[in-house]
């Protein structure tokens, strides 16, 4: 048992965490994982092989984790998939500090959005609700757009049309 390895104050806590629901699913999950690790078990496959992995009275339709639930779902080939989509983004929050300072707030607040979906998709199933889905493209989008990528010799830094930005100003306000 993992909390064994723990000092007793903390072996009680940790037991009662390790039995959270969202703790069980991920290890369900890990689990799937574990059974079929290169391709996974299949999109949207975990409510239909949940009980298979932990029999009980109830089943869990999502891992509460976007990430283990691609991983358990898509194997290690979906994942260095979703690595090789993500690099792009990952790559451009490193050069934050080279947006011009007239699109810096807007650049800020789209890798801000993005980080925080990063941080919630831990605890949730996010992306699993196409409105958020959509959301998360329209910010990973501008995000991309504001900010510069690997500098070109005879490029000169873009700023963000004036007409995008009143437009996102006024959907922002709508809201």
């Amino acid at each position: 048992k993992l909390d064994q390895w723990f000092p007793p104050p903390l072996q009680a806590k940790l037991a009662t965490f390790l039995q959270d629901p969202r703790a069980v699913a991920a290890g369900v999950a890990r689990r799937m994982f574990m059974a079929s690790p290169v391709l996974g078990t299949g999109i949207n496959s975990y409510s239909v092989l949940y009980p298979r992995f932990d029999p009980g009275d109830y089943t869990l339709y999502y891992a509460y984790n976007d990430y283990t639930q691609l991983l358990a779902e898509t194997g290690l080939i979906g994942v260095v998939i979703a690595i090789a989509l993500a690099t792009p983004v990952i790559s451009r929050f490193a050069r934050l500090g080279a947006v011009n300072a007239a699109d810096r707030p807007f650049a800020a607040a789209t890798a801000a959005s993005i980080a925080g979906l990063a941080a919630h998709m831990a605890f949730e199933w996010n992306l699993h609700q196409p409105a958020n889905s959509f959301l998360a493209c329209i910010a990973v989008g501008l995000f991309l757009a504001t900010v510069p990528g690997r500098p070109h010799k005879t490029s000169k830094q873009q700023t963000i049309n004036p007409w995008v930005m009143k437009g996102m100003t006024e959907i922002g306000r709508a809201h």
